[in-house]
């Protein structure tokens, strides 16, 4: 007899299905269900609205830039211009506000003052556990596979430590979904789910944050090309060429504006190929993946790896649970 998993407080489910099968709806809702309450439950206090995020680029840059947005929507005025950032400041064109974004747009509406950012940061957790679960089971993984690959994806070190950078967290969560839907194309190419997975690829471009939608999307192409096998190549690379040009299309009430902004970017200019990877990963630092506070941990000011970069982007952590 196959051994039964319970979950407190629901009814059983089998947690050593057989690889294979996809499990049941109801099941699926189960994982989905558990996934998001494990994850949301490392940030109880912020669940709760006993506590905000307000460290870092939450407070210096996030939570003002998103407060703004939602003050003029709720208000019935563009957020094209910000007057308040030196004397003035394209806000709208530059992009990380994620305006455009669905989630962002919604709250912005509905929920007003730091409540609205809080609630951008813990749903798109949410959003992000929902969508592993999604694709993991379309992988016909075990049950138990399919929760804790959710749970991982949502509170692995990368994410912990990138949290502040909302625009940046919510183009790592829409991933799963677009992975989804290829693996849905794969069973059957229907044009419904071909649309899905282009407003998927829209949504990642629309976040705000375009070094990791570059990333992103260099990862789900060849993904695309590889796994949908019932299309000739030839036609793989047309609808390859098809999605991306669309998801860019959908994409350029944002992108348009971003991109004439980035020409008068401090950024744009002859830089050296030093300056250029002057955050490079030392070699080093691969030994924070073993002990992760090595070099200190800034939450308590003893970080003294400063000369390589901060914590976030030189800190090779393998991470699992929230440590307060």
């Amino acid at each position: 007899m196959p051994r039964t998993g319970y979950i407190p407080g629901y009814w059983s489910i089998r947690m050593n299905k057989e690889a294979g099968a996809h499990v049941s709806k109801p099941i699926l809702a189960v994982i989905s269900c558990a996934a998001i309450a494990v994850v949301l439950g490392c940030y109880a206090e912020e669940a709760l609205f006993q506590r905000a995020f307000f460290i870092m680029d939450h407070s210096l840059q996030n939570y003002p830039f998103r407060h703004y947005v939602s003050t003029c929507l709720q208000e019935g005025t563009s957020p094209l211009w910000c007057p308040y950032i030196g004397a003035g400041f394209p806000l709208f064109a530059e992009g990380q506000s994620g305006v455009f974004f669905p989630l962002n747009f919604i709250t912005a509406i509905l929920v007003s003052g730091w409540k609205n950012y809080s609630l951008q940061v813990l749903l798109t957790l949410a959003l992000g556990a929902l969508g592993m679960v999604l694709y993991l089971d379309s992988l016909k993984l075990r049950t138990a596979a399919t929760f804790f690959g959710s749970v991982v994806w949502c509170l692995n070190g990368y994410i912990l430590t990138h949290c502040m950078f909302i625009n940046l967290l919510q183009t790592c969560m829409m991933i799963p979904f677009a992975l989804y839907f290829i693996e849905k194309l794969k069973e059957k190419y229907t044009i419904r789910v071909t649309v899905l997975l282009t407003v998927s690829l829209c949504f990642i471009l629309l976040a705000g944050h375009p070094q990791s939608a570059f990333i992103a999307l260099i990862f789900i192409l060849p993904y695309y090309a590889v796994r949908v096998k019932p299309l000739p190549a030839t036609n793989r690379v047309t609808c390859l060429i098809i999605l991306t040009a669309a998801a860019v299309l959908l994409s350029m009430a944002q992108l348009l504006p971003s991109l004439t902004l980035f020409a008068d970017s401090a950024r744009q200019g002859n830089w050296s190929f030093e300056r250029m990877t002057e955050m490079s990963l030392p070699p080093h630092f691969l030994l924070s993946m073993l002990m992760p506070y090595y070099y200190g941990n800034p939450a308590d000011s003893t970080y003294w790896g400063g000369n390589f970069g901060y914590f976030w982007n030189s800190g090779c952590i393998w991470g699992f649970f929230r440590c307060s």
